[in-house]
């Protein structure tokens, strides 16, 4: 991008914001008008009536369990779109293509594809394997190119496809919905698979994809965001305004996601990040600040069926860990993997770990049992 193409998309958002704001009745006055808005988080969302005017609403339980609606105005979704016909294009995806999504995402696949020519399947996951015929049938009648998937669904999908079809694989896999684990990137990059990351919220979706064989940088995708961040005692916090939303306000909003590798553009707004987990992901252990995000990687790389509880003995934080029996003899690398956690550790075998879910089906691996 040339200065000038830079200075004109920054003279660009300056009005872009000064219109959501007044559109909201926020008052603006000055250069720096926008430094005096508040940050708004998921409580301010919460308090909000459903606006008399949206073109689509999204609920959800999140990474917390407490429920959310969030309402998009025309502007909004049209702007969802082009991010993500931006994302399609930046990947190599085109007419020769088939894509498969996750109907979880409401056809917005459906509706790029369609735009751009490109033929598209919408399927739903059932929860247990004994609905998966179907699916596994459409897969092997259409062999799609492309997954847009939650990775953990993606995986099982794909073991089950094999067992018919070991020929099959597609040619890129797009994750959405839930963390790119390295368990994930491991399994479906040592298929072949070109792996890309399509990284967003329920609050503002389709905020940016990762970087072509690095699933973790996340590069912002055009147009209608202006992203900054905000330094918390957790950790750099992503701080979003979705310009184009005139339903539910989106602006200064604190997201909860910690980032790190942050880079930015001239004007102070973000260009790329990489997401190191959810605030509240964050946990003290004998006063220092992990990840929980960073733990339930480590482990994941053994099994999908573990649950790490924290707990407080003698005064002090210790970790109990609940592994499947199969794990038994990696007793020394499991140990080695958490040695970086300066706290007491007791590794516990048993024949089957029962992995708790949050109210939106995501399995919940950390559970801090501390007063």
């Amino acid at each position: 991008m040339s200065r000038k193409d830079a200075a004109m998309d920054a003279e660009d958002s300056v009005g872009a914001r000064k219109r959501l704001l007044l559109h909201f009745g926020i008052s603006v006055s000055g250069s720096r008008f926008w430094e005096s808005v508040p940050f708004t988080t998921k409580d301010n969302l919460k308090s909000l009536r459903a606006p008399a005017e949206f073109a689509a609403m999204r609920t959800t339980n999140g990474s917390t369990g407490a429920p959310l609606s969030v309402f998009y105005s025309k502007g909004a979704v049209l702007a969802m779109v082009a991010r993500n016909i931006h994302a399609i294009r930046a990947m190599g995806i085109g007419k020769d293509d088939f894509l498969l999504s996750s109907n979880a995402d409401e056809g917005l696949w459906a509706r790029s594809c369609a735009e751009m020519g490109i033929r598209s399947l919408s399927v739903g996951i059932p929860v247990y394997d004994s609905g998966m015929d179907d699916v596994v049938d459409a897969v092997l009648r259409t062999r799609p190119t492309v997954w847009a998937f939650l990775p953990s669904k993606a995986i099982r999908l794909l073991e089950l496809v094999d067992s018919v079809a070991p020929d099959y694989k597609p040619r890129i896999f797009v994750c959405q919905g839930e963390p790119f684990l390295n368990t994930y990137t491991e399994k479906l990059g040592g298929m072949g698979i070109e792996l890309y990351n399509n990284f967003g919220l329920t609050e503002c979706r389709k905020i940016g994809l990762s970087r072509r064989g690095d699933p973790k940088a996340i590069r912002v995708s055009p147009p209608g965001l202006w992203i900054e961040t905000a330094a918390t005692e957790k950790g750099t916090e992503l701080v979003l305004t979705d310009l184009e939303n005139l339903a539910t306000p989106i602006i200064r909003y604190r997201s909860g996601d910690i980032v790190e590798d942050v880079k930015y553009n001239d004007d102070g707004s973000v260009r790329e990040f990489t997401p190191v987990g959810r605030k509240d992901h964050m946990i003290k252990l004998r006063g220092a600040l992990v990840s929980g995000q960073e733990i339930v990687e480590k482990l994941s790389k053994y099994t999908d069926d573990f649950v790490v509880s924290i707990k407080t003995a003698n005064f002090t934080d210790v970790l109990e860990v609940l592994l499947p029996e199969c794990c038994k003899p990696c007793r020394k690398e499991i140990s080695s993997d958490l040695s970086y956690l300066f706290v007491g550790k007791r590794l516990v075998f048993v024949k089957e770990v029962d992995v708790p879910k949050t109210k939106s089906g995501k399995s919940k691996h950390i559970i801090d049992m501390r007063a």
